[in-house]
């Protein structure tokens, strides 16, 4: 501010946001005088407090499913949640307010997802018969190796031989009694010879 000697002067106080006035140095009114002047408004910056809240995405065990959200913001401003899009997972429900105001207190909004159930067939990659041997175990070191057995032997060679098909199943028994039967015939061939 300039003027005349001896003319009077008067400063004002501002409102500035976001600070509180706290005092003045100088003479806030006052007449110009040959020495230059200085009026000074000390203010406070107004302390802003905080709230905070937090949005997890769990499913029902309450295993978190995406990472977590933290959305912070002046007290009494406007927060807003989403719920989000989760490969393998259906939103179900919300726990706590999905939009609110910001609180003093921490708040915590939880999207909660269900996992999708898979219904899609499982298509083997090689085609299973009903009388497929079992897989074959890795053999241990450590026990001795099995002895072979006849009708082991002969099982396996008429698995291999004949087609694997539901009517054309080959059991224990029914190899014992071919073995039987096979044994009479020749005991009978004999005694006649």
């Amino acid at each position: 501010m300039s003027g005349d000697l001896g003319t009077d002067f008067k400063t004002e106080q501002q409102n500035i946001a976001g600070y509180t006035f706290k005092e003045i140095k100088g003479n806030a009114t006052g007449k110009f005088t040959k020495v230059a002047q200085v009026v000074t408004y000390i203010y406070q910056k107004d302390v802003v407090q905080k709230g905070q809240v937090t949005v997890k995405y769990v499913d029902e065990a309450g295993i978190e499913i995406a990472d977590a959200k933290i959305l912070r913001g002046d007290l009494g401003t406007n927060y807003v949640t989403d719920k989000i899009a989760i490969d393998g997972y259906t939103f179900k429900k919300i726990e706590g307010n999905a939009l609110g105001q910001f609180a003093k207190a921490d708040q915590v909004v939880t999207y909660i997802y269900s996992k999708d159930v898979d219904n899609t067939p499982v298509i083997p990659t090689e085609p299973i018969t009903p009388d497929q041997p079992a897989p074959v175990q890795p053999e241990d070191p450590d026990q001795p190796a099995p002895k072979n057995n006849v009708v082991d032997t002969v099982v396996k060679t008429v698995t291999t031989v004949l087609p694997h098909t539901a009517a054309q199943k080959v059991t224990f028994l029914g190899l014992i009694s071919l073995g039987l039967a096979a044994l009479t015939g020749l005991l009978i061939m004999k005694r006649r010879k």
